[in-house]
Formats: C-alpha cells, structure tokens, sequence
C-alpha cells in the first residue's frame, strides 16, 4: 500500500481525489466518494443528462435542481485531472448548498453518512422527477391470492409518478405480508425502497463469532409474530389476534443496490456493534430472498464501502473512511478525507478490521454499466 495525497494530472486517474474535511464533513465525504464511483449514476452528470432533464421538467432553466448541479460540478472535478485543484471549492459550494435545502445539514456537527446518503438521494429524486405530483402515495393492500395483478398495478403506478436517474438507479421494492393467526388470511402490500436496513444477528451458539451477508438477509426477511398491540386489524375476523406474523420480502432490486448494516447498539446511543460480518466482493446472489417471478439481474459485485469506528467506546462520535473500487482502472482505493490510498484487491478481501467496521455496502448489478 502507498499513500499519496491529490494525484498529480501527468498520472491521474479519475475518482481518485481526496476531499477536503472542513467543519467535520467526513460524513458527506464519503458519500460523495463512493456515488462518484457508482457507474452509471455518476456517468449520468458528467454528459449533463441532469441539464437535459431539468429543462424537460421546467422548460426554461429557473434556478432549479440546485443540489443536481452543483453534485455535477463536484464529480467533475473528481474525475477531470485540469478541474481538480479548485476541488476545495466546488467541495465548500456543494456542501453550502446542501445546507441552505436542508438545514439540518448546516453548520459542523457530525452527522450519520447512512441518514445523508439517503436525504440526497431522495432530493435528488425531487429535483430530477419528470413525472412529480403531488398526488399522495397510495398503498394498495390486497389478498395473497390477487398479488401478481397488484403487485403489477402497485409498480405501474409508481413509475407513473416516478422518472429520474434515482429512480433508474436505487429504487427497488418490497413486499411486505401480514398473516392472521387466527384466521391465516394473508395480505400484501408494496412499497418502493431507497436502501435496506439490515440487522446483525447474533448467534446464541457463537456470540463472539462473525456472520455471513446471508445471515444478515436471512434475519431481515424472517417472519415476526407481533403483540397484540402491534397486531393488523383482521377484516376476517374483526378484530386484532395475537400472535400476527410479519414477514418483509425483496420484490425486485435495483441496479445500485445500498444496504446499511445496523452496527448500533439499542442500549448505548451511537456504539457500534464491532460484529465481523463476512461480504462477498463478487458474485452477491439476491436470488433467495428475492420475490418477484419477473424479476431478473440478481448478481452483484461491490463497489463501495463505508466504514464507521470509533477509538473510545463511551464517546457519541466516531469516523467514516470510503473504500471504493474505480470504474476506470478496477483498482481499490481508501479515502480518508484529503489521503487516498492504494489498496490491494487481496489485501481488502481479507482484511478483518473492514468487516468489523463496515457500515454501508454499495453494490451494483452485474452488466448495469454496459
């Protein structure tokens, strides 16, 4: 490994910029880093397709799609070896304008990278949406038996209100079902996702042990009975039964697919679980837990890692580093704000501390840059 600070343009490679850590903005950094390496998403600003799509949304350019461009601007000068010295700049101008739409990211207080990364996207839907409405969301409940006509009629609506390089690029959907125990009828709803939470179980045989991604995947989408206070109000039977199973199933995936681990501790605020939990680099099969019979693609290799750790145990803060593959030479790189290191391929897959600390996964389905 070696570590080197900006690369010099004679051997620069793009997406390989550190960025600069003022007013504690590690969170956003590494965000960034990883979205500048998420092809074809970033590939999307750089031909300025968000132009296009903000002029077909308001016809005329009105000061619109203000966290869109300056984004744009900032990948630019991740990936062009001429634009990269006023990186600083363009890194203080995006991270102003973040905060002048949303105010909760103003000022220089650390924040979650996972809270971040999801809030962006989403505004980023907002601006880039050539088919808002404000319309509510509608959430069809329907009977196990009709699931394949809703579940058809639930996406169409969806996409009906939904066009955007987000959409195209992160939206997947869940099935979620409920089954009374009383009377075993089931019902379905779908609803569109940005990212999946996933739980770290913790085995009784081996608490000190490490998990599987699968292990993870397998407790998400295992059946819950629920209280009788958290119980569905059966239709059947006419009242709420104890003893309700929920059960949460992946309908179809997107093509960048985000997962989040769920490393904090319920009983001390921000302490992370240091859980080893073993990811595949290449070859993450969905297919098990995926759902939907029309759903296809559901191989994917990582590209992105986020890590969070923290030295002291008792303290309510700790830090984000990026690990992230570039799109143009293939190579793993480790981004510590401003220091970029070169990290072997060998060397990160076997790498403990990564799984011990790893927060966020950024995947992306085999063949979606072709």
């Amino acid at each position: 490994m070696g570590k080197t600070r900006l690369p010099r343009p004679d051997n620069f490679v793009p997406a390989t910029v550190g960025l600069p850590n003022e007013e504690n903005t590690v969170w956003l950094n590494v965000i960034a880093q990883c979205l500048c390496n998420a092809d074809p998403f970033v590939k999307y600003f750089l031909a300025n397709e968000h132009l296009t799509d903000l002029r077909k949304k308001y016809w005329i350019p009105l000061g619109k799609g203000k966290v869109a461009k300056r984004l744009a601007q900032l990948f630019l000068n991740m990936w062009n070896p001429s634009k990269h010295e006023i990186l600083r700049d363009m890194k203080n101008k995006f991270k102003e304008i973040i905060g002048q739409v949303g105010p909760q990211w103003e000022g220089d207080n650390l924040h979650d990278a996972f809270e971040f990364c999801c809030w962006l996207l989403d505004h980023l839907n907002e601006e880039l949406n050539l088919r808002a409405s404000k319309e509510m969301y509608r959430v069809l409940q329907f009977s196990k038996d009709k699931s394949a006509q809703v579940e058809a009629e639930t996406i169409a609506y969806h996409l009906s209100r939904n066009k955007s390089i987000i959409q195209d690029c992160f939206i997947g959907f869940l099935g979620s079902s409920l089954t009374c125990s009383g009377c075993n009828k089931e019902v379905m709803t779908f609803d569109p996702c940005l990212g999946l939470g996933l739980p770290i179980p913790i085995p009784d045989d081996n608490p000190d042990g490490s998990v599987s991604l699968a292990d993870c995947f397998n407790s998400y989408t295992a059946p819950e009975q629920l209280n009788l206070e958290d119980s569905w109000h059966c239709v059947r039977c006419q009242k709420k039964i104890s003893g309700t199973v929920k059960q949460v199933k992946i309908w179809t995936t997107p093509q960048i697919l985000v997962i989040v681990l769920k490393r904090f501790s319920k009983r001390v605020a921000h302490s992370p679980l240091g859980k080893q939990v073993d990811f595949p680099i290449e070859g993450l099969d969905l297919s098990p837990w995926v759902k939907s019979p029309r759903n296809e693609g559901n191989i994917y290799d990582l590209f992105g890692v986020v890590t969070y750790f923290q030295d002291d145990s008792t303290s309510d803060s700790g830090y984000n580093e990026a690990y992230c593959k570039n799109p143009v030479d293939h190579a793993w790189r480790k981004f510590s704000d401003e220091m970029v290191e070169f990290v072997e391929s060998d060397a990160f897959s076997s790498n403990d501390d990564i799984r011990k600390e790893a927060y966020i996964l950024f995947y992306g389905r085999r063949g979606s840059a072709d």
